[in-house]
């Protein structure tokens, strides 16, 4: 009797202890899962990874641990700075190449503006000699100029009445005048030139002047009366559209009413 009542004593200590041990297993457990819980704290320096946890670890560990974190977090501070300092000194340098560019740039403008006056004066140049090329060939064309002498009479008309004659001039001189002419100009070109009114036509001969100042060929009835020219007092056997005149030539258109016998 006794023997069993100290079996089930011995039992129930045995129960008592599990308990107790599965206690404090869990009690373990929770602790455990408290602190994983918390967390760990990472942090990372240089690649390294350093992990720390008051449960786990004794004091001189946790000092040391704290240590190299401070350490650790020292070095990444510095890196930190030095980093931020390159890309100041990149950006700086990038900044500066930047404002010493358009500097170039203004020295390039500088260099074209100082260059302008130059092709400013190239081509005042040009126009300088254009102008002068335009001046000399205006000078070859005064040059090439001649001077002639001019008159137009109708005194034969006005001595026979002819009252379209008498109506221009009372003294039968129409004209008297010195022209200049170029060089080439013939003694049509020369009546032309003047400020008498001329009405010609062309003929087997050249041209032909009917009128002058409005007394025309034939009038007063007269078949045989009309306009003729001379130079330097002689009649040329051609027409006045042909004749090339000179420079000092003295030119006369006369009305004739007898085919030029009156004259």
């Amino acid at each position: 009797m006794n023997e069993t009542v100290k079996t089930d004593s011995s039992i129930k200590k045995d129960g008592m202890r599990k308990k107790k041990i599965l206690i404090t297993l869990v009690c373990v457990a929770a602790i455990i899962l408290a602190g994983a819980g918390l967390g760990y704290r990472h942090l990372k320096a240089d690649g390294f990874s350093l992990a720390k946890s008051a449960l786990f670890q004794t004091t001189e560990a946790s000092r040391g641990g704290l240590s190299a974190l401070a350490s650790a977090d020292a070095s990444s501070t510095t890196d930190n700075s030095a980093a931020e300092k390159s890309t100041a000194a990149s950006v700086g340098g990038e900044q500066t190449s930047s404002q010493k560019q358009p500097s170039k740039s203004t020295s390039t403008e500088s260099s074209k503006k100082k260059s302008s006056p130059t092709s400013s004066t190239s081509s005042n140049s040009t126009k300088s000699s254009s102008s002068s090329g335009s001046a000399s060939s205006k000078s070859d064309t005064q040059k090439s100029t001649i001077k002639v002498t001019l008159s137009i009479d109708c005194k034969t008309a006005v001595a026979k009445n002819i009252q379209v004659a008498l109506d221009l001039t009372k003294s039968g001189s129409m004209l008297s005048t010195e022209i200049s002419v170029p060089s080439d100009s013939t003694v049509y070109d020369v009546l032309m030139a003047s400020s008498a009114v001329v009405d010609a036509d062309s003929s087997y001969m050249g041209v032909y002047v009917k009128s002058i100042g409005g007394l025309a060929e034939k009038a007063g009835g007269y078949s045989s009366a009309g306009w003729q020219y001379e130079v330097n007092g002689v009649y040329p056997s051609k027409g006045c559209s042909s004749y090339t005149v000179s420079d000092g030539d003295t030119i006369k258109w006369r009305y004739s009413c007898d085919a030029g016998k009156d004259l």
